[in-house]
């Protein structure tokens, strides 16, 4: 990891590395996050949004609760792809925290200031097992040849717009497709829904009861403290 200094705080405080707005790229898409901001807190590096947090190494809470509800350290996964993928809070837990240092992972995100970031920031041992992609995530996984001759043992998906996930992602479309990507009698599927206000929450079960677990056969839902875990786990009842 590039060496972290700040002109104004201590390395050792709740540091900001960097901001990033709109200006940095003149490439960036319609409808990217605006502003984004990196910084060091307790001993790890964060990526933040004006409203939210999209990264946060293994203090990730979310997908850090499924992991370990599901037990991951016990199952071998050899290919993993996040969707969303941030400053790739879950290859690093999966690594560090689940011994999942042979899987080969996949990350795609929209946003290449986001990928920039990722590859400055992250750890060179997780960046040599990583493949990174900058496509809309929609298109990408309904385009067969991105699919593994066996499948992804694991598919997360974290997209946000900020606070908001954009609706192409919570259409039957767009889960068939993950499905699909998935090793039929393995393949987890992790998807992150908002939750932290009455109102989030209706939605969030709403629309895992209508869409995603009519979708999904193996769907269990799994509740964070600020957010709702969708699953998918074949192995969920063995």
């Amino acid at each position: 990891m590039p060496p972290i200094s700040c002109n104004t705080c201590s390395v050792n405080s709740n540091c900001c590395v960097a901001t990033c707005t709109q200006s940095l790229s003149k490439k960036r898409a319609a409808h990217i996050t605006p502003y984004l901001q990196v910084s060091l807190r307790r001993g790890r590096i964060r990526l933040c949004a004006a409203n939210t947090t999209y990264s946060y190494q293994d203090l990730y809470v979310n997908f850090y609760t499924v992991f370990k509800r599901l037990q991951l350290q016990r199952r071998r996964l050899s290919k993993v792809l996040v969707l969303g993928f941030g400053l790739g809070s879950i290859p690093y837990m999966l690594q560090r925290r689940f011994g999942q240092q042979d899987a080969q992972y996949v990350g795609v995100d929209i946003d290449d200031v986001i990928l920039r970031l990722a590859e400055k920031y992250m750890p060179a041992d997780i960046l040599s097992n990583l493949t990174l992609h900058c496509a809309d995530a929609l298109e990408w996984v309904k385009n067969p040849d991105n699919r593994p001759k066996e499948g992804y043992d694991l598919v997360a998906v974290d997209i946000f717009i900020d606070r908001n996930t954009p609706s192409p992602f919570t259409s039957v479309e767009f889960l068939t497709a993950a499905k699909a990507l998935l090793n039929p009698k393995t393949g987890v599927l992790a998807y992150n829904a908002l939750a932290d206000v009455p109102e989030q929450r209706q939605i969030a079960q709403q629309f895992y009861d209508q869409t995603f677990s009519q979708v999904f056969e193996h769907a269990l839902p799994i509740h964070t403290t600020y957010n709702l875990m969708l699953v998918h786990d074949p192995l969920k009842n063995k």
